[in-house]
């Protein structure tokens, strides 16, 4: 009677660890499955990215490959260039300047010494000058190493008796660069020729039929 008592008690211990074991793997197994599916999602977020204005309002539904929204970065860093070096008056010149110089390579001394060669400043100053851009199209090529592409504005000297206007239109190479408090976009211009400055002799004129050409590297 006793040794049947022990067998039961031992064939239901055996059961009880078998269960155990069962009940373990299924948690583990869960636990794994679980951390693959978190890691996934975890990971898909990091490459995306969605636009939500201060007061929280979300824009557009569809998620952004953060990648794909470096076009966007560049685009809007050529902008701010463009903007800053042709758009000036005395009061802002040596700032735009200095900031100017912060975005862009080497070029930037080159650029530079046009502007003194000219004596922009000076002239500016004597004959109370105000220059301002409007820029027309920005193009940006992400299939080329380095990246690379053109912009087309015009820039308005305006003064006392009236104002003249020019086309600019430029080849650039943009580059990625460290990401600091005075970058934070990352974004660094290596290289900036200007392929057409004409002086637009009537309002009807437009940079429309200027064509960009290659940069050459």
């Amino acid at each position: 009677m006793k040794m049947q008592t022990f067998d039961r008690a031992e064939t239901v211990y055996k059961k009880s660890i078998g269960i155990s074991k069962f009940v373990i793997t299924l948690v583990v197994i869960g636990f794994l499955l679980s951390t693959t599916v978190m890691g996934y999602f975890l990971y898909d977020a990091k490459k995306t990215a969605i636009v939500i204005d201060s007061k929280g309002t979300r824009f557009n539904t569809q998620s952004v490959n953060v990648s794909d929204m470096r076009i966007y970065e560049y685009e809007e860093f050529i902008r701010t260039f463009y903007t800053t070096w042709y758009s000036f008056d005395e009061n802002n010149f040596d700032q735009h300047i200095e900031k100017g110089l912060h975005m862009i390579g080497d070029e930037g001394k080159e650029l530079f010494n046009e502007y003194s060669d000219l004596q922009l400043k000076s002239n500016m100053i004597q004959k109370n000058l105000r220059y301002e851009v409007k820029i027309t199209n920005v193009v940006v090529n992400m299939s080329t190493k380095p990246v690379s592409g053109h912009i087309e504005g015009v820039q308005t000297c305006i003064r006392a008796k009236g104002y003249k206007s020019r086309t600019i239109c430029v080849n650039f190479t943009i580059g990625d660069v460290e990401v600091s408090k005075d970058n934070l976009t990352g974004c660094k211009i290596e290289k900036w020729k200007v392929y057409e400055s004409k002086e637009l002799a009537e309002k009807t004129d437009s940079i429309a039929a200027v064509n960009p050409v290659e940069l050459t590297h």
